[in-house]
């Protein structure tokens, strides 16, 4: 049984890439290796980035479907990922990221 339909596995892959890439790039810039652990917007910023790229590749895929099948009856599956819709995942990922950002706070160790 697979667990995506469609192109709903780049749902993961682009949710790691954006946080890895935000991560390279952010401790890069301050020459800190531990920049991207100890601020919460960085992974806040990456996890927008990944429901903004989710969101248009869905958006796209949609598009692009709607246009090839206007005149055919059989409708194509739609890209899901663990039964979830691509573009629900995208709104999700976006909604993590504002509660990491606004309400997310690190237990003291």
């Amino acid at each position: 049984m697979l667990i995506w339909q469609g192109k709903g596995i780049l749902v993961p892959f682009i949710a790691f890439g954006c946080a890895l890439m935000t991560e390279w790039i952010s401790e890069w810039v301050t020459k800190n290796d531990t920049f991207y652990q100890q601020h919460k917007w960085a992974p806040a910023l990456a996890l927008f980035l990944a429901g903004i790229f989710i969101f248009l590749i869905s958006w796209f895929s949609k598009k692009r479907t709607k246009n090839v099948n206007q005149f055919e009856e059989n409708e194509k599956k739609t890209p899901t990922f663990f039964f979830i819709p691509m573009e629900y995942w995208s709104y999700l990922i976006t909604f993590y990221a504002f509660y990491i950002l606004f309400f997310y706070t690190k237990s003291p160790q």
